[in-house]
């Protein structure tokens, strides 16, 4: 039997809570007894069985609570590109006469909003620069694997659809707009991905985290 104490101090503010991992070394095998001490209040005391003789404690052993974040840990957000000193915007060679017009369209509205944006098309990148923030925009975008690996396993992205939050927004009836943090060589990237849709709409429907999807009724730009 292990019992033990954490004492938060100062108390935490209510409703706020901490899980925090418990490892114990044991006579019982080579690997240790995991377990989960959930903190919410100023003084935490917790119990239990493990399989061998307790041999050692430890608490956080690999710093997943008790350390500040790394920049690619925190979640990407719209705001971080918006507000980036670059931001290239790359558009997709062969998105097709309609959907291409209506793109170079919400490129002109963006670069008049946004200054910063510089614009590239897919064919004339070998890859995406690393410097500042990066706009995907369309389907038939070529670098579309690059943002579906950003997303990691938080969404799915491919094959005229998003899976994102448990719903699927097929590219004919949805818009999407995702935000990820995409890895580079020098560290972490902020990257956002738009997949206009081919229906009509405007109703938006939001679906988790910094991510949303919108169900469009009438023309855009109106």
């Amino acid at each position: 039997m292990v019992r033990g104490l954490i004492v938060q101090d100062p108390p935490p503010l209510a409703d706020n809570f901490m899980r925090v991992p418990v490892f114990v070394t044991h006579s019982g095998s080579s690997e240790a007894f995991q377990a989960t001490v959930e903190a919410s209040q100023a003084e935490n005391r917790f119990e239990f069985s493990v399989p061998g003789r307790p041999l050692l404690l430890e608490v956080d052993p690999d710093f997943d609570v008790f350390r500040k974040l790394a920049r690619e840990e925190f979640p990407a957000t719209f705001g971080e590109v918006f507000a980036a000193e670059h931001i290239t915007l790359v558009t997709p060679a062969h998105a097709g006469p309609e959907a291409g017009k209506n793109l170079n369209r919400l490129v002109a509205a963006l670069t008049e909003r946004f200054p910063q944006i510089r614009r590239s098309m897919d064919a004339d990148l070998a890859a995406l620069p690393e410097a500042g923030a990066v706009w995907l925009l369309g389907w038939e975008n070529r670098f579309l694997p690059v943002a579906a690996a950003a997303l990691g396993e938080e969404a799915e992205l491919g094959d005229g659809q998003l899976r994102l939050a448990g719903n699927t927004y097929r590219r004919d009836t949805a818009a999407a707009l995702v935000s990820a943090r995409r890895k580079t060589k020098s560290g972490a990237q902020t990257l956002l991905w738009l997949g206009p849709t081919t229906a009509p709409p405007w109703r938006t429907s939001r679906a988790g985290l910094c991510n949303m999807a919108l169900q469009l009724s009438g023309p855009p730009g109106r």
